[in-house]
């Protein structure tokens, strides 16, 4: 059997190392896993056992307080999403080159688009942590809660080309006061407000 996407949604958290372990994943090129434990051994298998894995998104992690990615060579898109329910998550870690291949840096375009949608996850999602490497990096949508600070994208940005920001209208009237981050490669840019319930007018 010659998997070549794969979707999985549990209603009941389970290991994502038994998906890893138990299907034949070479020939996967997309790869989308919802409402699971992801741990880093998971995350290490799945990945390790796809090498010409392009696509890889996961939704709804539960019960993963750290979310560990080192993406292989043929990774082009990758998409994370979190719903109010789910946001165990504190930590996101994305490298596109593993401490053992520093120096082909310049040989592999890994990981050129990536979606960050915390959008459904409600201002706790405000707190995780985020710290990407991915050189070959030129499209980004984020979507912005309160609370939020560039601090996390702050090095990233700068080679953008194409960014999709999705703003609450709170963070807008917040964000002045912090230091704008540079765009120096940016071309195309989506801007999108959304309001919550708080800031929307009385009747």
């Amino acid at each position: 059997m010659h998997l070549k996407s794969f979707d999985t949604f549990l209603p009941i958290p389970c290991d994502a190392t038994v998906l890893a372990d138990r299907y034949p994943m070479y020939w996967l090129r997309d790869l989308y896993i919802q409402g699971c434990v992801l741990p880093e051994i998971a995350i290490h298998r799945l990945l390790s056992n796809s090498p010409f894995l392009e696509r890889f998104s996961v939704a709804d992690i539960r019960e993963t307080h750290k979310l560990k990615i080192v993406p292989p060579l043929n990774l082009k898109f990758f998409k994370i999403t979190q719903s109010p329910e789910y946001c165990s998550l504190k930590y996101i870690e994305i490298s596109s080159f593993s401490s053992s291949d520093h120096h082909h840096q310049n040989q592999h375009p890994i990981l050129n688009l990536m979606e960050m949608e915390m959008d459904t996850c409600h201002p706790p999602s405000a707190n995780i942590k985020i710290n990407i490497s991915a050189p070959n990096l030129s499209y980004l949508m984020i979507r912005l809660w309160e609370e939020f600070k560039f601090d996390s994208y702050r090095t990233l940005l700068p080679q953008i080309k194409r960014l999709h920001l999705c703003i609450c209208s709170e963070v807008l009237i917040r964000t002045p006061a912090d230091p704008v981050p540079e765009f120096s490669k940016l071309e195309r840019l989506h801007f999108q407000m959304m309001f919550t319930i708080y800031s929307l007018p009385a009747l």
